[in-house]
């Protein structure tokens, strides 16, 4: 059996599965006939947005990854129309050279941040598409004096272990609950191939810590 992570699977794939009968299931896509696990990433961004405009903020930035190779999912770029939607209806829409994007293989997203930090008219907050990212903008963050959160108030995606040691304020996609519920599902499958296949969509949380 597989469970398959983050990654885009096409039909002769899928189909290849099927012919050998190898039980799958798949996290963060869908694939017909095939048990998924799957959040809304444009959503998780809306819920970024909703927070940070809650605690005062209308001058945000956003920090993501661009141009990912083919074999790689691209949840980014959902969380960014998530994001640039919720503040646009607030009217507050985001600034084009306050949308970071870190290219892969990444040119150094230290650059990006800090040049969008030396802004004349910097952001107050911080929206970054993963926690390695946002973990990323406290550093330079704090190398440039700026205060977390009273200056700069940073969120990220993810909630990896990380995120608590560092107290930061994250899109939380229960990954230890999802990797628990796709052990469940595809045991289910393999002891009965019988069993309906089930498309479960995990609920985003946002975990309030130090850093917003």
């Amino acid at each position: 059996g597989l469970i398959i992570v983050s990654l885009p699977i096409n039909e002769n794939q899928a189909a290849r599965l099927r012919q050998n009968q190898i039980p799958a299931v798949i996290i963060e896509n869908q694939i017909q006939g095939f048990s998924s696990i799957e959040i809304d990433d444009a959503y998780g961004g809306h819920l970024a947005a909703e927070y940070l405009l809650s605690q005062g903020h209308t001058n945000m930035a956003y920090l993501g990854d661009h141009g990912l190779p083919d074999y790689a999912l691209q949840p980014e770029s959902s969380r960014l129309d998530g994001f640039r939607s919720a503040l646009l209806q607030h009217g507050h829409p985001l600034r084009p050279e306050f949308i970071g994007e870190a290219h892969y293989p990444p040119k150094n997203p230290d650059i990006t941040i800090l040049e969008i930090l030396s802004d004349d008219n910097p952001p107050t907050a911080f929206f970054a598409a993963t926690d390695d990212l946002a973990m990323r903008v406290l550093k330079i963050a704090k190398q440039e004096g700026f205060d977390i959160p009273g200056q700069l108030a940073v969120v990220g995606f993810d909630d990896i272990p990380f995120a608590e040691y560092l107290d930061l304020t994250t899109i939380s996609q229960s990954l230890y609950a999802s990797g628990k519920m796709a052990v469940r599902l595809l045991v289910e499958q393999m002891e009965d191939p019988t069993n309906p296949i089930h498309s479960i969509n995990l609920q985003l949380q946002l975990v309030e810590r130090g850093s917003a």
